[in-house]
């Protein structure tokens, strides 16, 4: 089936895109599992891993026909494969995982401040920092390798800049707060999925290499931020993509970023035990369970698009 095509169906139906793995059965005994515990290797085979180049990287096509190169999609097709490798124990999954990695060492930019950044149409992208955190620290787990420690400080760094010096932070002006950006375009769109692709990755990488202590502070400020914003992008019956700090309306979430949210929450809600994740990962799901509210959101996110143009 079209990949575009299957999420569309989403707001007929209550199947999800994004699946949890309950009870994880895995081959190999690793200190990390699937990433966020979601069924990443689905996307293997629904279509969404559609080209590659000669050397078996997956690419994209922009709208000149251009090929594109997605930091977002290199990772999540490391951690696809990752997930694969657990559940069979076949090495073959590994190079996938090690072919991105190499991409991730050869191809980024250095800031003045000698961080890593991974960009993202230019601009600088906490959640491609907090996705190849993810892939660095699998490496890792799988061969140790002192270099590979270094990567991980140099992308950790951004983290602790603010976005107008290159950075990934930035500020929450509605809850005083700050949060790792997505988008780094100003005004601010704080991003919900990315903040928390963001958090993973930061909490992978020191789950790996406990010495990166800066890791796990940046996780903790971080959690403390969700905590205090995640109210606001609750509609009352959808939740929202992104808070927009612009005069414009905050734009809603799509049903599969809608079912992204749940499942990211239900994992930070294992990861830290923070009730508040699972009231609102119950009850983002409750609404993604009522017919009137998928409807009503694909309306909301039509005209937002139309806004947008």
């Amino acid at each position: 089936m079209n990949h575009n095509l299957y999420k569309l169906l989403l707001y007929f139906n209550k199947k999800q895109y994004w699946r949890r793995i309950e009870q994880p059965k895995y081959a190999v005994a690793t200190r990390l599992g699937a990433y966020f515990n979601m069924s990443f290797k689905d996307r293997l085979y629904d279509n969404h891993y559609d080209l590659f180049d000669e050397k078996g990287y997956p690419i994209r096509k922009n709208k000149k026909g251009e090929t594109v190169y997605n930091y977002t999609t290199l990772c999540s097709y490391a951690l696809a494969n990752w997930q694969e490798y657990l559940e069979t124990a076949d090495k073959k999954f590994l190079k996938p995982l090690f072919l991105v990695v190499d991409y991730l060492k050869n191809n980024h930019e250095i800031a003045d401040y000698g961080g890593v950044i991974f960009t993202m149409g230019g601009r600088t992208c906490a959640m491609s920092q907090g996705e190849a955190l993810a892939v660095i620290a699998r490496a890792y787990e799988v061969r140790p390798d002192k270099d590979l420690i270094e990567f991980a400080k140099k992308i950790i760094h951004p983290f602790e800049v603010f976005v107008a010096e290159r950075g990934v932070k930035g500020y929450f002006k509605e809850v005083d707060t700050i949060w790792y950006e997505e988008n780094t375009t100003l005004p601010y769109k704080h991003i919900l999925n990315g903040m928390n692709y963001a958090l993973m990755g930061l909490y992978d990488i020191y789950q790996v290499l406990p010495e990166l202590q800066e890791a796990k502070e940046l996780w903790e400020k971080g959690i403390e931020s969700l905590q205090k914003a995640l109210p606001l992008f609750d509609t009352g019956k959808w939740s929202h993509y992104w808070w927009d700090e612009s005069p414009t309306p905050h734009y809603i979430a799509s049903a599969m970023y809608h079912n992204l949210h749940i499942c990211q929450l239900r994992h930070l809600y294992s990861l830290s035990g923070i009730e508040q994740f699972k009231i609102y990962a119950d009850k983002f799901e409750s609404y993604q369970n009522s017919f009137l509210n998928r409807m009503n959101a694909g309306f909301k996110l039509v005209s937002g698009k139309f806004r947008m143009r």
